[in-house]
């Protein structure tokens, strides 16, 4: 190959992209956009593109790997199996429970109305026992 004085991008495999995002999204507390993403690849001199990126993300939540937070617009790695998440609205900690259950019942409840969930998203906010709660917050919903 002739030298033409460009720079030569390193070609990665579809593979080294899953396992850098997903281990990015591993080692991150609160959870990351797809930019947040290419920014911290780029900080480890292993630059990614949007199009690697969300790639990438699409394949781990195929795999049940990763989650998206609709709420967000935001990934982070699942934890346990398929996930509900409350987000704190002072910090942006998301905190991830089961919902195996959950997502059984409402499956069944559709499924009485004749409605079929190809897909259930359960994302609750408010605060984390780390943040102080508002004074103002009349409508939180609490654990019996």
């Amino acid at each position: 190959m002739r030298n033409t004085g460009k720079s030569v991008r390193p070609t990665r495999r579809p593979g080294e992209v899953r396992r850098l995002v997903a281990t990015l999204l591993e080692q991150a507390r609160p959870p990351l956009s797809a930019y947040d993403l290419r920014s911290l690849s780029a900080e480890r001199h292993e630059r990614l593109y949007a199009p690697q990126v969300y790639r990438a993300l699409n394949e781990l939540i195929a795999q049940g790997k990763v989650l998206r937070i609709e709420t967000l617009n935001a990934f982070c790695a699942i934890r346990q199996g398929p996930a509900a998440v409350g987000i704190c609205q002072h910090c942006g900690q998301v905190e991830q429970i089961d919902m195996g259950d959950i997502k059984l019942a409402l499956g069944h409840l559709f499924a009485q109305r004749g409605f079929l969930i190809d897909r259930l998203v359960v994302e609750g906010s408010g605060h984390c026992c780390q943040c102080p709660l508002p004074s103002d917050d009349k409508g939180a919903i609490s654990a019996p």
